[in-house]
Formats: C-alpha cells, structure tokens, sequence
C-alpha cells in the first residue's frame, strides 16, 4: 500500500490531471482505493480541506478540497504511539 503527501493531490490537479481535463485520474485514484492500494493520513486531509492563503485566510475550496471531504475515509488517522507498537511487533516476531 502506497500512502500519498498532500503534494500528491495539489501537483496533480495544478500540473497534469486537472479534472476538468483529465477526469480519469481522479476516477483511478477511487478505484485504486477501493483495491486497497493506496490510503492518505488525517493531516493530508486537513491540509486539502481548509485551504488558506499566504495571509492565512480562508479560501473558497478548489476541487480537491471538494473531492477530498466527499471521500474522508480514504484519509487514515495516525496514531504515533500505535504505528510504533506495530512496528516493535513486527520486528520481534520477524
């Protein structure tokens, strides 16, 4: 499983595959997701979703602000002290 960084979700959609021209990205990205090949953390998802400006004041949301509220489960939240204790399991057991 690949976790992806905010910049995943900004430099596509601001480079390569705006939806308005390459909707099938997008598309991919529910499908790959609902293969269990990628997830994202809380905190990507509340750097998409309150977008601010270099003032820091909140912004109309853009379509990945949008696009990200309308699939919040596909943002994990990170638990520190629980990914180390899996991390101390798997290495004792392995």
């Amino acid at each position: 499983m690949v976790i992806f960084d905010t910049n995943v979700f900004i430099f596509a959609k601001n480079q390569f595959y705006h939806p308005g021209f390459c909707q099938g990205f997008w598309d991919v990205l529910d499908i790959l997701y609902e293969k269990q090949e990628w997830c994202s953390l809380n905190f990507v998802y509340n750097e998409l979703v309150k977008t601010r400006n270099k003032n820091n004041i909140l912004q109309m949301q853009d379509y990945v602000a949008i696009w990200a509220t309308a699939r919040k489960e596909y943002f994990k939240i990170f638990d520190a002290n629980i990914e180390l204790r899996q991390i101390q399991d798997y290495l004792i057991n392995n």
